[in-house]
């Protein structure tokens, strides 16, 4: 069954952590009266930040990292159906990699690479949807910025941003449709930099409400420095303030 809003997604996470429309509606029934599990943000709480704090290759390159025209790029999208831009993509470029290494990113890996990839400030999200794409490249690599800009300027995005802005809107926002089109904006940013599915690397979506877990506020994992996805291990967190 095809399931793309507007082309359907060929990258597939390798880690899925969501809540689907069916949880919400189940939750919300055994709730009734109850409480439920509901854990929701504070009013007085207006800004919501994502950044990454590790990622490490751990296979995938071989020898391969080589190659002086090669390299990785790390590749976000963050869905969550506000404003101008209710998707937002974020994007670098890293050589000289090999299996095993760190990215030089994260306070604790390199202090002055903060990777932030998400940012909103004077409204809370209803829901948000966090994909991450680290995928090597046997070309040379493109530049991010540019390609981020052709993405957002493609037909697609003009209407995966109406379909994400009209779902988070509804007096029962459609969470399961702000998942899919957060796939498919990997899926439209992967194709101007010209990598393919056989080149990932990992591949990791979580997509959160505040209504029912708080937007994800939290380090990532919490309890060990990383966890895997595919080829690498993972961290990030999520600060509201």
């Amino acid at each position: 069954m095809d399931n793309g809003l507007v082309t359907p997604a060929t990258f597939q996470p390798d880690v899925l952590r969501t809540i689907t429309d069916a949880d919400i509606a189940a939750e919300e029934d055994a709730g009734a009266g109850r409480g439920g599990r509901r854990r929701e943000l504070p009013q007085g709480v207006t800004a919501l930040r994502l950044q990454l704090l590790a990622i490490q290759i751990m296979d995938g390159l071989g020898r391969w990292w080589l190659s002086p025209s090669g390299g990785v790029y790390v590749i976000s999208s963050a869905v969550d159906g506000l404003g101008s831009e209710p998707i937002t993509f974020q994007g670098k470029t890293y050589q000289d990699i090999k299996d095993g290494d760190l990215l030089p990113l994260g306070p604790a890996n390199d202090p002055a690479g903060v990777f932030t990839v998400y940012l909103r400030e004077g409204h809370l999200p209803r829901a948000l949807s966090f994909c991450l794409l680290v995928v090597r490249s046997n070309q040379g690599l493109r530049d991010t910025g540019s390609a981020i800009s052709e993405a957002m300027a493609d037909d697609r995005y003009q209407r995966l941003a109406e379909i994400v802005t009209a779902a988070v809107a509804g007096a029962s926002p459609a969470y399961g449709t702000l998942v899919r089109a957060a796939q498919e904006t990997i899926d439209l940013i992967a194709g101007y930099l010209r990598v393919k599915p056989d080149d990932q690397l990992g591949y990791y979506q979580a997509n959160y409400t505040n209504r029912f877990d708080n937007l994800g506020v939290g380090r990532h994992p919490a309890a060990t420095r990383t966890f895997p996805v595919g080829k690498i291990r993972l961290a990030y967190q999520i600060d509201a303030a």
